[in-house]
Order: structure tokens, then sequence, then C-alpha cells
């Protein structure tokens, strides 16, 4: 006798939360089928739905971010656990799912307090003793855009699990490793108040989490499949900050770069050099061999090679790009 079979068409509840919202109070259940005597429950040919009895007294709980949260048998009300075509209600459901599951503490959205009160009474009228710990998280505001986007748009999943373990808490922006998650990751430290998600902040772990990557694991990412590349690309992750864009810069690298007018002769002296070069372990010893070969100036030498092995005018250091493109040399003077 902890749950009733009810009657009411959908027609009448609804014009029944109508009037309790015109009148601006709160709407719950009037008991109506509750008190049905059992001779037109019994055989009542009309379709029902099974509602929970609210509770006789307040349900209250401790929240390890919200605090005390307190809810009237009116707010928990004596809601449906059973549809018409028999299927239990999300509600009952994952009640249901935590206690077979031997849920410990259960994190969700602040809005959805008010479920955890309804979850609490049902585990209560089945007799389940094992307290169940709840954790209701603020909202995130500005974050329209779905996981899959990010991932898409070239963010890397340690740096989104990074950002999002964080957010709204003291330890906000710090850099940490997946397996390091369980160290950092602590309800009691998040904030009551609603936080915005950044895309900036986030771009900015990302580059830190790009840097932290095998060198030949992230050249997969751009591409490649050697450490080399995966050093290449960590010189121009400072510029940018996906993978997606990292893939693009050192795409830059390896195609046919266009020289100013007052380069152009030089590049072509370069490019024949270069073609016809030995192996050259160190920077310094390929820049004295093309000096040698082309009597071009040396600022002129170094302004060309660094278009060539930079695809622009600036950024890393020439003979960092060179160290890691030294095997690659005839490839991408084109």
């Amino acid at each position: 006798k902890r749950a009733f079979n009810c009657f009411c068409s959908k027609e009448e509840l609804d014009a029944k939360e109508a009037d309790a919202k015109e009148q601006k109070r709160l709407y719950s259940y009037d008991g109506r089928c509750e008190r049905l005597p059992a001779e037109e429950v019994i055989d009542n040919p009309k379709p029902f739905t099974v509602r929970i009895k609210k509770p006789e007294n307040d349900i209250v709980f401790e929240d390890k971010i919200q605090g005390e949260l307190s809810f009237t048998p009116d707010e928990v009300d004596s809601f449906v656990i059973l549809n018409v075509d028999k299927t239990p209600t999300h509600t009952f459901a994952t009640a249901v799912d935590d206690m077979l599951s031997d849920i410990s503490v259960i994190i969700g959205s602040e809005e959805k307090i008010e479920e955890a009160s309804r979850h609490i009474h049902v585990r209560k009228s089945l007799g389940y003793d094992k307290e169940i710990e709840y954790a209701h998280l603020p909202p995130i505001l500005d974050a329209d855009i779905e996981i899959k986007a990010l991932l898409e748009e070239g963010f890397l999943p340690e740096a989104i699990v990074n950002y999002l373990l964080t957010l709204g808490s003291e330890m906000q922006g710090e850099v940490f490793r997946l397996e390091e998650a369980n160290e950092h990751f602590d309800l009691e430290k998040r904030g009551k108040k609603a936080v915005k998600f950044d895309k900036e902040e986030l771009r900015s772990l990302n580059r830190a989490h790009l840097k932290l990557l095998d060198d030949k694991e992230l050249s997969r990412y751009v591409g490649f499949a050697d450490a080399e590349v995966g050093r290449l690309a960590k010189l121009f992750v400072d510029e940018i900050g996906t993978t997606r864009e990292l893939k693009e810069r050192v795409q830059l690298v390896f195609e046919k770069k266009e020289f100013p007018s007052r380069l152009q002769k030089g590049a072509a002296t370069l490019k024949e050099l270069v073609a016809k070069a030995p192996y050259f372990d160190e920077y310094d010893a390929f820049e004295k061999y093309l000096t040698e070969q082309s009597a071009l100036p040396s600022e002129e030498i170094k302004e060309v090679l660094y278009l060539y092995l930079s695809a622009k005018e600036s950024g890393p250091k020439i003979e960092h790009l060179y160290g890691c493109l030294r095997n690659y040399i005839k490839e991408v003077v084109v």
C-alpha cells in the first residue's frame, strides 16, 4: 500500500496543473485515486498509471556541493512510477538501477536536485537503507557545444576532461594527465556558482597537453608516424591550439612555398644546392655548405632557408626547425 493505481486522464491532470499555475501555487497530485475504494479499482477497465504515495515527512539530505536540502511531501508529490503502457518511468527506473548497481555517489546537474528527493523516496519506500551521497553541480554557461564537436575541432580528450574536472574549483587552469585525475578531482572544492565555459582557457590547456604527448604519438595527429615530425609539431604548439590547426600548420612546411620577388633568385639557387647536398647532422654545417656553394649573403640564405623550413617569416629558431627536418630537407625545399 505504498503505491496506487491512478485512473486520471492526461486532460484532467493538465487542467488541474493549469489551474494551479493560474493561482500561482505549487501543483501536486490531489490524491483523488489514492482514496478510491477497492471495488472501484479492481477490474476497472480504464487505463491507469501507478503512483507512489508521497512521503509523510520532509525529505532532507546533505548535498556535497549545495549543502543541506529539504523537500516537503507536496514538493516530492505522488509521482508516477509506472506508465499506462506498463513501462517504468525514468525516475523510478533510475532509482532502482542505483540500488541494483550499489551506487555510492551520484553527481548530477543542479536542475536535477528535485529528482534526487524522489529517488530517495523510492529507495526508502522499498526498504533500501544504504545512504547514497549526492553532489549537484552548478550549470556551465555559454556551453552550447558538444564534446564531439570539440574533438572534431582538435581538442584532446585529456584536455577536455582536465578542463571540466577543474572548472569552477580552486584548481581551475591546472594541468594534469588522465591517470592523475583522482588526485586532482575533489567535489568539496567545487563552487556553488554557475561557471562560464571559456574556450580560450580550454585552448591553453590543450596546448599544454599537446606538449605532454609522446613525439611519435603527436606526429600521428598531423599525418605522420615519426618522432621528428612530432618534435616539429611541438615547435608550433604555442602559436596554435588544436590538433586540426597543428596538422594544417605542419602541412604548410611540406607544401610549395611562395617567395617575394627579392628572394626568388636566392630561393632557386638554394633549391638546386639542397637537391644535391650531402646529409648534415648539424644546422651550422648545413648553412656553411650553402654559403660556400652559393656565394649568397648569409642573411639572405637564412631568410630563404627559414621560409623553406617554416613556411612563414617568423617563429621557432631555424636550428630547431632543421633538427626536426634534416631527414626531410629535400622534401620541404620545394
